[in-house]
Parts: C-alpha cells; sequence; structure tokens
C-alpha cells in the first residue's frame, strides 16, 4: 500500500522480523509502507537517527557501497530499498552479526510496532504479502 500523502518523497522506517532483528526500510519515493508509518513517521526518523549515533559492532556482508546504509549495517541492521516504481524491498546490506531490538536503546523502540513474518535473514527481497501483513 503506497502511502498517498507520502508518495514521491523518500522516508524511511524500522521494523523487526519475527526473532527481533531490526530492519531499515528506505522507500525511494514509490516502496509501500504500512499505514502505521504516516501517524508515526517522526518517531521512526528520531530512531534512526539514534540508531547511527551508536557504536558500530559487527561489519555488514554485502552491499552496493551506500555509505549510510553501510553504517546501518554495522550497527547490526538489515537494509533494504525500494524504487521510486513502487517495485518490492530488496535487501542491500547485511550485518555479520545482526541486533536484537531487546539488545537496542529503548530511543529505537518504535521498530517493535511493526514486525514481519520471517528473517531478514532469509528474505532476500520482501514480498507484498509479508508488507500487507503489517497493515
Amino acid at each position: 500500500m503506497v502511502l498517498i500523502e507520502l508518495q514521491g518523497i523518500e522516508y524511511d522506517w524500522l521494523a523487526i522480523d519475527s526473532t527481533g532483528h531490526v530492519g531499515l526500510f528506505c522507500t525511494a519515493g514509490g516502496g509501500n509502507a504500512p499505514f502505521d508509518i504516516a501517524a508515526r513517521l517522526d518517531a521512526h526518523l528520531d530512531a534512526i537517527h539514534a540508531m547511527y549515533e551508536l557504536q558500530a559492532t559487527t561489519e555488514p556482508v554485502e552491499g552496493p557501497g551506500e555509505s549510510e546504509w553501510e553504517r546501518a549495517a554495522a550497527r547490526g541492521v538489515f537494509v533494504y530499498d525500494s524504487d521510486y516504481s513502487g517495485g518490492p524491498y530488496v535487501r542491500q546490506y547485511a550485518p555479520i552479526i545482526p541486533a536484537f531490538i531487546s539488545d537496542l536503546p529503548d530511543s529505537i523502540a518504535i521498530a517493535r510496532r511493526l514486525e514481519f513474518r520471517g528473517l531478514f535473514r532469509e528474505l532476500a527481497s520482501i514480498p507484498q504479502s509479508l508488507l500487507d501483513d503489517l497493515g
């Protein structure tokens, strides 16, 4: 579901997988997002900024060279990107040692509101059905 009020705007949001690993999702202006995001966009942005302030704890195992995404992966976060035409989220970076939301500060707790079925480690892309399950 593309949020009409945010269509064409690049914004990022956080979620967890079924084991509590954290994912960063970048819309590229066209990626679908749960309806919850529009009402809590500022909280997601604050949490993402807080995540970048954390110390690096690991190294990324894949990635296209995007430094901001590499920084997220170095903090244990999986990074997914969509495209302007609304394509699926595709994993861009994965951490060697993923962070659990329970090990991160409360400033990142907004990620707990959205929990994907499945494991980010196994999901090279996010099918629309998993996004739909988030609401």
